[in-house]
């Protein structure tokens, strides 16, 4: 009588870090959490009650730039607005790290 043969032993699998996509490379950190739903109502309440409570522009924009950076969880932000005069948008209100303030003029050369 012969020994019956032997089968062969499957390989074990090594589980494998999925592939990196482009935008992951180099990129350590996790990303944001998504922002609810909640989180937008929130802060359109907040927006809608400061605009119930102020009658000047400025704070309110400040009001708005803030809730801005707050979803978007930006570390730096600048409004520009137009400048009907000098046809240019100019930096009219910054949050966050410094930034370079300059100019944009609107019109081609």
């Amino acid at each position: 009588m012969t020994p019956p043969e032997k089968q062969p032993t499957p390989k074990k699998k090594r589980n494998k870090a999925p592939a990196k996509s482009e935008a992951q490379v180099g990129n350590t950190a996790p990303p944001p959490p998504p922002i609810s739903r909640l989180s937008r109502l929130q802060a359109l309440h907040r927006i809608s009650l400061a605009m119930m409570s102020t009658m000047q522009p400025a704070e309110l924009i400040k009001q708005v730039v803030g809730e801005v950076v707050h979803l978007t969880d930006a570390d730096r932000t600048v409004l520009y607005m137009v400048d009907h005069q000098t046809h240019q948008l100019s930096p009219r209100f910054t949050f966050g790290s410094p930034v370079e303030e300059r100019s944009l003029d609107l019109m081609d050369s």
